[in-house]
């Protein structure tokens, strides 16, 4: 008698159990198509082509206005607001002030703004950003190679980009990026990062308690520089012995990495085992 109580005793228990886990999924499940059906209205009321089908944005590397090389790749894990424009553009001079706008809203939440200049020098471009007093990174595509493999047919064009490097919106023509539905269409997709089972990029964890290094040198015979805090990720730079490195951030946890930027200009991230504060290392 004892035995078939405690036996219905497990069956209730495993009952209830799973009685609990399907209500917790279907109401998370119930949450995300909720999301999705939020994200479709405010893209629709916006003017912005939802891609029901994301595919994966085509990689690219460009000097910055400071002849800095900077990668696409570099910012998989966050959100991408990629503009193709140029200075000579009265709908793209209309909308950048708008641009910067929600690029200062949203940016300590994982918002990056890349703004490639389609095929202008690079005084006309510097002189443009500091008239506007643009914040946010502005890249020159000067043969406008880049332009042609996302098929830009007007400016200006904008593509919106996901935590995992896919293209899942776009822009053609100008816009008032700083209204209350796009601040609160970007908060959804920035939030989104946060979900269970989507890839939030690597934490940034600076540590205040040690005085942080103005430079590094690379310690090991081969040092390399990741895109990513894994070294299983693209390969931005090997460096030898002795090369000096410009750190930016330093994330703690685990092995330990450093957000660094090469001679070079190269930006990514190395292992803090593979590099020292020692200025002796500098090659022979």
């Amino acid at each position: 008698m004892h035995h078939f109580k405690r036996l219905s005793l497990v069956v209730v228990g495993t009952f209830l159990l799973s009685v609990a886990f399907s209500t917790s999924s279907e109401g998370f499940s119930h949450r995300r198509r909720a999301s999705r059906s939020g994200h479709d209205d405010l893209f629709r009321k916006l003017g912005i082509s939802k891609f029901t089908n994301p595919s994966d944005a085509p990689d690219f590397t460009l000097q910055d206005l400071q002849g800095n090389s900077i990668s696409l790749r570099d910012f998989r894990g966050k959100v991408v607001f990629l503009n193709f424009w140029a200075t000579w553009c009265p709908p793209c001079r209309y909308e950048m002030p708008s641009v910067d706008r929600l690029y200062s809203q949203l940016k300590g939440r994982g918002l990056v703004v890349l703004a490639v200049d389609m095929k202008e020098s690079r005084r006309q471009v510097a002189e443009f950003k500091r008239d506007f007093q643009l914040s946010f990174a502005v890249l020159l595509d000067t043969k406008g190679t880049v332009s042609s493999y996302y098929g830009v047919r007007g400016l200006p064009s904008t593509y919106l980009i996901d935590a995992g490097g896919r293209i899942i919106g776009k822009k053609v023509g100008p816009r008032d990026w700083a209204t209350r539905n796009v601040v609160e269409l970007f908060k959804q997709l920035l939030k989104n990062n946060e979900a269970p089972g989507t890839y939030a990029g690597p934490p940034i964890v600076s540590e205040p308690s040690t005085p942080f290094p103005s430079v590094l040198f690379v310690k090991s015979s081969e040092g390399t520089i990741y895109s990513l805090q894994d070294k299983h990720s693209g390969v931005v730079a090997k460096l030898g012995r002795g090369e000096k490195l410009i750190p930016f951030a330093k994330a703690s946890g685990g092995e330990g990495w450093y957000l660094v930027k090469t001679q070079k200009g190269g930006v990514g991230w190395i292992r803090v085992v593979d590099v020292e504060e020692d200025s002796k290392l500098g090659r022979q």
